[in-house]
């Protein structure tokens, strides 16, 4: 699945360490736009946390699961905006295990629509792919004296285009 949005990307070694450690250190933010295949049942306002571990799945190589032996990782997300059988989240990760979203997310009841490895496999052709859009990044800049950074990427047209599909939907159904 194609994910979208932005990537951060160190064009010298001494901006890879020092970038790596704030990783670590977990003091770079990642925010995401995520829609998920079914409806948040609670408040808009209240924001969630999932910290449950995550490994490779056994069998499946392409595949991540919860583990309790496996790597520590936290997610918070927080509904944007429900539709007809659907959830828009704002979903941020301090940690950084792979396919960490998609796992929590789904492991929560929620996976995200276009996602074939963690959610349903057949969609409508109003999902052109997975809606997972990494939507802002905040960093200190590996330069001294190390001035905040904060990039922002809209939502790409195909995915906006889901979301308008969905409103009228909604307005339709809800009439």
């Amino acid at each position: 699945p194609i994910s979208s949005g932005l990537v951060l990307f160190a064009r010298t070694q001494e901006a890879f360490d020092f970038l790596k450690n704030e990783f670590q250190k977990r003091r770079i933010e990642k925010e995401y736009l995520a829609l998920a295949e079914s409806e948040y049942p609670f408040n808009k306002d209240q924001t969630h946390s999932i910290e449950v571990p995550i490994a490779h799945h056994p069998k499946n190589k392409k595949k991540m699961k919860v583990d309790f032996e496996g790597r520590s990782a936290l997610t918070t997300y927080q509904a944007l905006e429900s539709y007809e059988g659907a959830t828009l989240f704002k979903v941020q990760i301090p940690t950084g295990v792979r396919h960490q979203i998609r796992v929590h997310l789904a492991y929560e009841g929620y996976p995200i629509l276009g996602d074939t490895l963690y959610g349903k496999i057949d969609y409508p052709n109003e999902i052109p792919r997975l809606f997972l859009h990494a939507s802002r990044l905040s960093f200190r800049h590996p330069k001294a004296p190390h001035d905040k950074v904060e990039i922002q990427s809209d939502l790409p047209s195909d995915l906006q285009k889901t979301l308008q599909t969905l409103s009228a939907t909604k307005f339709l159904t809800h009439r």
